[in-house]
């Protein structure tokens, strides 16, 4: 679930990014580019924030499996070490 939140939130942080510059690139042309990218700023930056920290997410729950995993390797050796005293 972790890595896949990552690569979820980076997906989501790429494509909003890369629409968005490719709609500015392309009304640039036009002339209109600031107006258009204007209208795209309350739209754009939430799905680039959403993604981000979808991204986040699945890296806290990366570490906190990490943490999980050292903790009961710990608690392991603890119990090894009160039995064989």
């Amino acid at each position: 679930m972790d890595k896949f939140l990552q690569i979820v939130g980076a997906l989501i942080c790429l494509v909003a990014l890369s629409l968005m510059l490719f709609i500015l690139s392309a009304s640039q042309e036009r002339g209109d580019g600031v107006t258009l990218l204007l209208g795209m700023l309350p739209f754009g930056i939430p799905s680039i924030i959403g993604g981000a920290v979808l991204a986040a997410f699945g890296s806290i729950l990366e570490q906190l499996k990490a943490i999980r995993k050292a903790t009961e390797q710990q608690a392991e050796v603890l119990m090894d070490n009160r039995s064989s005293s």
